[in-house]
């Protein structure tokens, strides 16, 4: 047992075990054995019979252990001194923000960028809350947007549409993470008004509405302005039926039915050849797989047909992508035929925006008898529009 020389420093003194007046065998066994006492796994018969020895050999590997979590223990206290530096440097920045925010009347930004600043907003201490297009909003994000100094929130949407996305499918089935607080609120009874006017479609074109949203106006000081009856289109409302069967994508578990990818494509090619604007035309479907189909075929027009600009003012996109959106003429590409379901177009959410995005003209493509018999609101859509 050896000290520092006898001089003993502030602070901690450092004592050491020379091991190096012990056998050289035993002395470089002592060097390697780098383990908790506890984690040896040597047999006791390989340590020296000596006491003295042995208990020279323990200490060294304590001593050992010792040294390496002091060394952890200062790059740990480092490195939080230099995060503590970053978060003074942050709560300055905060500081500065939330005094230039709350001079502000109103305060404009997404739930993520709520959830990113709130630290800020909650220094400002807003007192309202308005929340558009509250029912596609997950209640966990609409919970994080919630503020101690608020004393009104307003939520705005339509829980009848397309609802919060939620990745997971167990937390959709089995916690229903999927239905938004506007949502639950709603289920729960408590009072909301309703909005009973709308500024999208002329009257001609609401029945397809008017199933889900009984009673329902229209503003005419806006929709009259729109070009209605639409030239070259008889029944600007229609359902252009077909038995064509839709296929699997071979890359995926979407599906595509090429014979509506061609109909859609060729009635908006026509559609433009009579004078229609590329950009008031969009083809919607449920399927991506039908969606990629569609734009390879539109592509293919485009190349062929470089002088009617279809690319990139005529859209295809997804239905639900196309919620909250808006079109003049709208061409719905349904892709089932015959297959055993409808799969989740059997929802009411979906089928209210897919039948709900046009201006002066809906035209559905296809077989109307199989969704009738798969879906009592879609038979009932097809009655209205035969």
């Amino acid at each position: 047992l050896a000290n520092t020389g006898g001089k003993k420093k502030k602070g901690m003194s450092k004592l050491y075990y020379d091991v190096t007046q012990l056998e050289p065998s035993l002395a470089a066994l002592a060097t390697c054995w780098k383990v908790p006492i506890s984690d040896l796994k040597l047999p006791q018969k390989q340590l020296p019979k000596d006491p003295r020895q042995k208990a020279a050999i323990l200490r060294h590997i304590l001593l050992v252990q010792y040294n390496q979590a002091v060394e952890c223990y200062a790059e740990a206290l480092t490195e939080y001194q230099k995060a503590m530096n970053v978060y003074h440097q942050m709560d300055v920045a905060y500081k500065a923000s939330a005094i230039k925010l709350s001079k502000a009347p109103i305060i404009c930004c997404t739930v993520v960028g709520v959830a990113i600043y709130r630290d800020v907003l909650e220094m400002v201490r807003p007192s309202a809350l308005v929340m558009e297009e509250a029912a596609e909003i997950p209640e966990p994000a609409f919970i994080s947007s919630l503020f101690p100094s608020l004393k009104r929130v307003v939520m705005i949407g339509d829980h009848k549409q397309l609802p919060a996305q939620t990745t997971s499918y167990d937390l959709k089935q089995y916690k229903d993470l999927d239905v938004s607080a506007m949502e639950r609120l709603i289920n729960n009874k408590l009072p909301y008004e309703k909005l009973d006017t709308q500024n999208r479609m002329v009257q001609d074109m609401l029945s397809p509405v008017l199933q889900h949203y009984p009673g329902l106006k229209t503003n005419m000081e806006i929709v009259g302005k729109l070009k209605f009856p639409v030239e070259w289109l008889v029944k600007p409302l229609y359902w252009w039926t077909h038995n064509m069967k839709e296929m699997q994508s071979q890359d995926s578990r979407s599906k595509s039915n090429d014979f509506e990818a061609k109909r859609a494509v060729q009635l908006a090619v026509f559609l433009v050849r009579q004078g229609f604007a590329p950009g008031s035309i969009t083809i919607i479907t449920p399927y991506v797989g039908q969606m990629l189909n569609i734009k390879a075929l539109l592509t293919r027009q485009s190349r062929e047909n470089p002088l009617l600009n279809l690319i990139p003012d005529l859209r295809a996109v997804s239905i639900d992508e196309f919620q909250g959106d808006e079109s003049e003429i709208v061409i719905l590409s349904l892709v089932r035929s015959e297959s055993d379901s409808i799969g989740f177009l059997r929802e009411t959410n979906r089928l209210i925006v897919a039948t709900s995005r046009h201006k002066v003209s809906l035209i559905i493509i296809g077989n109307h008898e199989f969704y009738s018999d798969h879906s009592e609101e879609w038979g009932t859509l097809a009655a209205i529009l035969e």
